[in-house]
């Protein structure tokens, strides 16, 4: 029974892993592997300067190559200002 139960559940999960794949919201950029789509390719030392705000990006307004950096600093990135 718990051998069943077991499958079941990675069944369930799977469904659900499959269904949530389907159903973006949003997506910026395509997911390729390459980051050349995005603002300051590349160049992450222009990243003060083009965001000295941080980012702010407006789904259906805003554009990826402009408005969305290819890398997003972390709190220990003091390159990032």
């Amino acid at each position: 029974m718990k051998k069943l139960i077991c499958r079941l559940a990675v069944v369930c999960a799977s469904v659900v892993a499959a269904n949530a794949a389907t159903n973006t919201v949003f997506q910026i950029g395509t997911p390729d592997g390459d980051y050349h789509e995005f603002a300051i390719a590349g160049n992450w030392e222009q990243y003060s300067a083009k965001f000295p705000n941080d980012v702010n990006f407006i789904v259906g307004q805003s554009d990826a190559a402009q408005d969305w950096p290819y890398i997003l600093p972390g709190p220990d990135d003091g390159w990032a200002g």
